[in-house]
């Protein structure tokens, strides 16, 4: 099944950069990220780390802008996402948000996982149609 342009490899460079951000070399995962379906714009990923401090000891998603979206709507949409997640609707916190294009090929959001089904995933329509989430 192809589904467009091919998903990046983000396992080692993911978690050399969270190594880096959270301090602790010895970070692992406990999940290695695991690819979703649905983001028009973006890979999304999910994920789980090894014996990391909250809120990062949760079920984590990174979420990976393609190639023709510009790198500083990631701060736009990590804006927007946390003040949803402050009004206490069922929304997943960015704990971290990347401009820069390295280390995943694309700028980039970490934000916990939450269960349900991407909003707008009925209304606006996704990459692979028939997926049951």
């Amino acid at each position: 099944m192809t589904l467009g342009d091919p998903a990046p490899a983000i396992d080692d460079p993911l978690l050399d950069h969270l190594r880096g951000h959270l301090g602790l070399q010895g970070l692992d995962y406990a999940e290695a990220p695991t690819r979703l379906f649905g983001g028009n714009n973006t890979y999304v990923y999910a994920l789980r780390l090894k014996d990391a401090p909250p809120p990062w000891n949760g079920p984590l998603v990174v979420r990976i802008l393609k190639a023709h979206r510009a790198s500083d709507e990631v701060i736009y949409e990590t804006t927007l996402q946390n003040a949803v997640a402050e009004l206490g609707v069922a929304a997943p916190r960015v704990l971290l948000a990347e401009t820069s294009n390295r280390p995943l090929g694309g700028a980039f959001q970490v934000m916990e996982q939450i269960g349900g089904r991407a909003l707008l995933l009925g209304d606006v329509g996704a990459e692979v149609r028939g997926l049951r989430m």
